[in-house]
């Protein structure tokens, strides 16, 4: 997971002098992606990592929030970064770390990864259902559930408590994205 723990964070941190371009590239996608989700009339949009990326600025000027995993910046420090307007997620695997993100004010918490995933190196292992179950039964702070989640699961998953779910390679990989949005958003709200 890119962040604090690789040196590409923030700071005096391995890595902070990065070149521009290894910066831009993120920013790219996120203008990118952007416009796909206000496209299909989606927000907020969350920018995952940014703050690791350097992009702060960019993020307080295009973005609704960031998204930080348990080896990325703290969130105190992000919240020092970015202030009390913007929505700060936190990713947790367990039930002490939605514990810990809830009493760090975490605005909401992403749960998962549900299934296995292909989306980034050294992924977490599947959390199953059991830690999804857990969260809808004992957390209040809102939470997204992700990982390995797909038009065909995402019923499954709506029944086990989320009511909110991330999706990367499903839509991005689509040929009709904007398509594919819509069948997923059927698809979940049926099991709602």
């Amino acid at each position: 997971m890119p962040g604090a723990a690789d040196g590409r964070g923030s700071g005096d941190r391995p890595g902070c002098g990065a070149h521009d371009g290894a910066r831009e590239a993120p920013r790219r996608v996120g203008i990118h992606v952007t416009g796909i989700v206000q496209g299909v009339g989606m927000r907020p949009f969350v920018y995952r990592e940014a703050v690791a990326h350097g992009l702060a600025g960019w993020v307080l000027n295009a973005a609704d929030g960031v998204h930080i995993g348990q080896e990325d910046i703290p969130l105190p420090d992000v919240r020092a970064l970015v202030g009390s307007k913007m929505c700060i997620g936190l990713s947790t695997h367990c039930p002490e770390q939605a514990k810990e993100a809830v009493r760090l004010g975490a605005d909401y918490l992403g749960v998962g990864p549900i299934f296995a995933t292909q989306t980034k190196e050294d992924v977490t292992a599947p959390v199953g259902y059991a830690y999804l179950d857990w969260v809808a039964a004992n957390i209040s702070t809102p939470f997204v559930a992700i990982g390995g989640i797909k038009e065909h699961n995402i019923a499954e998953v709506a029944a086990h408590g989320a009511r909110c779910c991330a999706l990367v390679s499903e839509l991005v990989g689509a040929e009709d994205i904007a398509g594919k949005v819509a069948a997923v958003r059927r698809a979940m709200h049926q099991a709602n």
